[in-house]
């Protein structure tokens, strides 16, 4: 698979990604009441979440061109 994550082939003709990648939404690390980016605790357990290994790079990619 090319990501872990679901992508939705009705938004993105293109369903594609990068081999070994782990998805996270974008909007993911947004705090829901407040809209403005996690607390850094709250971020660093969000990001947790699809990164086990923190010496590797991590690579920000947008499937659509939208955002």
């Amino acid at each position: 698979a090319a990501t872990s994550g679901s992508l939705d082939p009705s938004i993105n003709g293109r369903v594609t990604g990068i081999p070994n990648s782990r998805h996270l939404n974008w909007f993911a690390v947004f705090d829901k009441t407040s809209h403005r980016l996690q607390a850094p605790a709250a971020l660093q357990k969000t990001l947790a979440s699809v990164v086990d290994d923190t010496a590797r790079p991590v690579v920000t990619w947008c499937q659509s061109g939208t955002r």
